[in-house]
């Protein structure tokens, strides 16, 4: 998870960013998620001290949660660099949205089911809010 969904990203812009420096005005948006909002648990804190999981148990979900959360905290820390060096550019991270598909059917209870089709869109309508 950490290597596709966070230093993959990462590489590629550092890469692309003497390029873009060069340009009239660009924009880079990373495809984030808000997953790791919407827990406070451990699931969402970075932990330097086991970043690769070599003490605490691996889980792709928890490991999903932090590799996204990376990236949003990479994604504000590249805007700052652009808005104090005064590039002419734009860097976002983006919530994808949500639709309806079976990908979750075998993962969560029948209750939780009902539990995201009721309260999702509380979640989502009020993060979306600018």
């Amino acid at each position: 998870n950490l290597a596709y969904n966070y230093l993959g990203h990462c590489f590629l812009i550092l890469k692309l960013i003497d390029l873009l420096k060069k340009s009239k005005g660009f924009r880079i948006i990373n495809v984030s998620e808000i997953s790791h909002t919407l827990n406070l648990s451990d699931d969402s804190t970075i932990n330097f001290d086991d970043f690769l999981y070599t003490k605490d148990s691996y889980s792709s979900k928890k490991a999903y949660k932090r590799s996204k959360m990376y990236l949003s905290a990479f994604t504000i820390a590249l805007s700052y660099e652009i808005r104090i060096k005064n590039l002419r550019g734009k860097v976002v991270s983006v919530h994808p949205g949500y639709i309806r598909s079976n990908i979750g059917q075998y993962q969560f209870s029948f209750l939780m089911k009902v539990c995201i089709i009721l309260f999702l869109p509380i979640f989502y309508f009020g993060i979306t809010k600018s």
